[in-house]
């Protein structure tokens, strides 16, 4: 009798409660607008946090629903993708 193997599991990169908005750095294809914005904004962070020794950074906007949170989620993803304490 032959027995079924199941497959080895992965690792998740992303926590399963994040709505798939939430994810779009992770889930889209790494040359499309949305990743490459997400990267010129965390270059800048670094850039400034280089030069004056930030360690908070605020996203904020004049009104709602301009993708503060959306922002915030994919440039700690990001930042924790080249291997930086978020």
């Amino acid at each position: 009798a032959h027995s079924v193997r199941s497959a080895p599991k992965t690792p998740r990169l992303l926590p399963p409660s994040l709505p798939p908005p939430l994810m779009r750095y992770a889930i889209e294809p790494p040359m499309s607008a949305f990743p490459e914005s997400v990267r010129a904004i965390r270059l800048a962070v670094q850039r400034d946090v280089r030069d004056h020794q930030t360690q908070v950074v605020m996203v904020t906007s004049a009104v709602g629903s301009e993708g503060k949170t959306t922002l915030a989620v994919n440039l700690a993803l990001s930042l924790a993708a080249i291997g930086l304490r978020t």
